[in-house]
């Protein structure tokens, strides 16, 4: 079962992460049926003007036939609902329901992925974009954070893939001590 997507068609599409709820009621599992599907509520309007945000900037830039000329940007954009289980969920539909063209009867060299989504923007929250720049990183999809601030996902090693829009909490501490020290 696919999971909620907004989604537009385009030459390029990008992929969106965005914590559109922020609470997930996790059914009882009986382990005797297949569980039903999460259900997320709580919704969260500062996130969703996020998310308008993103859509705003990829249609302007496809208005602007000089800034990517003969192209158009889409996008697929998931709610994860503020979990790392559900951010998981998102990611790997978006990255795993992307099709390799190539003609029939010939393979893909193993250790590769030609899915067509270049990049993904989000989540908003460190816990979830730890969990999806592990598994981000693995195919060298680059992850733009807009508001992930935890100083361990500097850590270029370790999520090679992985950028924000705002700095770690490393330099908002040290920005502080110094606006600290220099009004006294």
């Amino acid at each position: 079962m696919s999971l909620p997507v907004l989604q537009k068609n385009g030459d390029l599409v990008l992929g969106g992460l965005f914590s559109l709820h922020d609470m997930v009621m996790e059914p009882n599992l009986s382990f005797t049926s297949m569980p039903p599907p999460a259900h997320c509520s709580r919704f969260n309007f500062r996130t969703f003007r996020w998310m308008q945000t993103m859509i705003f900037a990829i249609e302007e830039i496809n208005r602007d036939g000089k800034l990517l000329p003969n192209i158009t940007l889409g996008y697929k954009i998931y709610d994860s609902c503020s979990t790392p289980h559900q951010a998981l969920k998102a990611v790997m539909e978006l990255v795993g329901n992307e099709k390799v063209s190539g003609v029939e009867g010939e393979t893909e060299s193993e250790g590769t992925c030609h899915g067509t989504i270049p990049a993904v923007i989000g989540d908003g929250g460190s816990t979830q974009s730890l969990v999806v720049a592990r598994f981000l990183g693995v195919f060298q999809v680059p992850q733009v954070s807009y508001f992930s601030s935890c100083a361990c996902l500097s850590n270029k090693k370790e999520f090679p893939a992985f950028l924000r829009t705002m700095p770690s909490d490393f330099f908002q501490v040290d920005a502080m001590i110094q606006l600290v020290k220099h009004f006294g």
